[in-house]
């Protein structure tokens, strides 16, 4: 790949990306149920990354050729504007994606060794083992709950001041230890917000999000569907909370409490899957919880289904595989569709597959042909 596919790659899936999670805001507005739009989050990350990985491996269409008409002078001129910012392009790209990368990786030991010094609440103290019996009997038999076929354990910490959830090769619920002294009731509400980010696949949801914002770090479009599927996930998981709108009150309560909390002390660890994220974000969810309790949440008269919104999901970016810039100024206007990238092509040579990785001839095909094509149409002065 040269800086002139780098830079077309990278407008062409801006642009993509743009197109998809502005669908699934749309599509998201059809649907009613908060699980759901969750779910359809998860399907716009899963959707993005496919998009990269077709885009890197398969050939793209190429309907308009826009440079058909310019100059040889024209051509050389763009072409080198192109692959001069192309380079400082990529330069740019590679540092902050892989500043995220590695961001991203850390955190990740991070959490997972602080999980494994947190001791379980079953083995933490007296009280501890009381509250840990009554969630047990509350939940039926919580101690054997499973996530994916493993076994789940809730742990305690006093280095946090509000719960996470976790999930890599065991599902985990890590409550700060203040908890403790809270009424059993108010801790099972906290247990069952995490327990739905677990049986929701949230955490994978969180995975896919950080990796899409690891390669797209500078695309605001980005940054703002981090903050609508988080909110997503919140309101999803505070819906489990609850069973009833007498629940609804204790659970704000409990929520406010918990707010008040971490207000007062210093957060020394956090994860993606906090209990508590930001001011704004707690405004939107009790003011959500409220309405919930005296029915004043819009209910509408047709509701997409999970079904319905998958199926617009995936159509929608079928379509947008076809949209593609073409802003590579030297590319060959002799056909409708770029050649296969060359390593892709290979392993379709290597099965005898025949796939064409080459440009159809041109001669503006390369920049220092196409400069020398210019110089031999330049013509002495008498």
């Amino acid at each position: 790949m040269n800086t002139f596919h780098f830079v077309e790659l990278v407008i062409s899936l801006s642009f993509q990306i743009s197109l998809i999670i502005g669908a699934t805001w749309g599509i998201n507005l059809l649907v009613q149920d908060e699980r759901t739009r969750s779910r359809v989050w998860t399907g716009c990350y899963t959707t993005i990354l496919l998009l990269v990985i077709a885009a890197v491996t398969l050939p793209h269409p190429r309907f308009l050729h826009p440079f058909r008409n310019f100059s040889n002078q024209s051509l050389i001129t763009l072409a080198e504007v192109e692959q001069q910012g192309g380079k400082l392009m990529f330069v740019l790209w590679l540092t902050g994606a892989v500043a995220a990368i590695g961001l991203t990786s850390l955190r990740f030991w991070a959490t997972h060794r602080f999980i494994s010094r947190c001791q379980r609440l079953d083995e933490h103290s007296k009280q501890g083992k009381l509250l840990y019996a009554v969630l047990l009997d509350s939940t039926g038999q919580l101690g054997e709950f499973k996530i994916d076929n493993r076994r789940m354990e809730i742990r305690i910490s006093s280095r946090i001041t509000t719960p996470f959830c976790w999930q890599f090769h065991k599902p985990y619920i890590v409550l700060p230890d203040y908890l403790i002294g809270f009424e059993p009731r108010s801790v099972l509400h906290v247990v069952r917000h995490e327990l739905e980010h677990l049986q929701t696949g949230h955490p994978l949801q969180v995975f896919l999000q950080k990796l899409t914002g690891a390669v797209f770090w500078f695309h605001p479009f980005v940054w703002w569907a981090r903050s609508q599927s988080d909110l997503n996930r919140e309101f999803a998981c505070d819906e489990a909370a609850i069973q009833s709108k007498e629940e609804i009150v204790h659970y704000l309560r409990t929520l406010l409490a918990i707010v008040e909390y971490t207000t007062a002390q210093q957060e020394t660890f956090t994860t993606s899957l906090h209990f508590i994220r930001g001011k704004k974000a707690i405004a939107k969810r009790a003011e959500r919880l409220v309405a919930l309790a005296s029915d004043r949440t819009k209910k509408q008269l047709s509701s997409l289904s999970a079904t319905g919104a998958f199926v617009a999901l995936i159509f929608t970016s079928v379509l947008v595989f076809f949209l593609w810039c073409p802003l590579n100024v030297l590319a060959s206007t002799r056909s409708s569709w770029s050649p296969w990238p060359k390593w892709s092509a290979n392993v379709l040579h290597s099965i005898g597959i025949s796939a064409r990785d080459f440009e159809v001839f041109d001669q503006r095909n390369e920049l220092k042909e196409l400069i020398e094509h210019s110089s031999d149409d330049i013509t002495p002065a008498d």
